[in-house]
């Protein structure tokens, strides 16, 4: 996720600092029915009354985000181009589980929990669209190493439409550790190498 400059993001706080932008109309949507902490939304005057945002957006208000109507070109501003569709936020950053934290969330969701291993995954929008296929395909979770991989991003957000908010993401700096821990727990292992294009 991109941090905001503070020229953009306007006078900053220590929790400012350390925030980044989801854009996107299903992206910001998740966030916000996930109660995820959003500290500031911009949001076109069209928008702001859709009857889908409407109620959310006066629930983020409720707890402290600060909303700011603003016009199609301040969006393009903010997103760099992006393709904003009359909505961005400002968020914590991503809050990654610990491993066994996702395991424990997966056995206690379903019987034959599933979770999906991404290694070597550096481009964001593969990352998205994988996080976007795990939670359609009813996975419990994701597994992403520390070193030499995407991590999460506005990008990653974008193209992931929402699905980061219901599956969660654990972030390891050692992945055969992590297999190993999954394998400990009753995880069986199936390897699936994707050719290069």
């Amino acid at each position: 996720m991109r941090s905001l400059p503070p020229s953009v993001a306007g006078p900053e706080t220590a929790s400012d600092a350390d925030s980044d932008l989801i854009y996107g109309r299903h992206s910001v949507l998740a966030a916000l029915e996930s109660d995820r902490q959003l500290n500031r939304l911009w949001i076109t005057p069209r928008l702001r009354y859709d009857p889908r945002f409407h109620t959310l957006v006066d629930r983020a208000k409720a707890n402290g985000a600060v909303i700011d109507e603003v016009e199609i070109h301040r969006l393009s501003q903010l997103t760099g181009g992006g393709n904003h569709q009359g909505i961005a936020a400002q968020v914590a950053p991503y809050d990654y589980l610990e491993m066994g934290e996702l395991i424990d969330q997966a056995k206690a969701k379903t019987n034959a929990p599933v979770i999906v291993i991404a290694d070597g995954i550096t481009d964001p929008h593969n990352l998205g669209a994988i996080i976007r296929t795990a939670e359609a395909i009813g996975a419990q979770g994701v597994v992403i190493p520390q070193r030499r991989a995407a991590g999460v991003t506005s990008t990653v957000t974008k193209v992931s439409t929402g699905a980061l908010e219901n599956l969660p993401v654990a972030r390891v700096v050692n992945l055969s550790r992590a297999l190993e821990e999954l394998k400990e727990a009753g995880f069986w292992g199936i390897r699936a190498i994707l050719p290069k294009r």
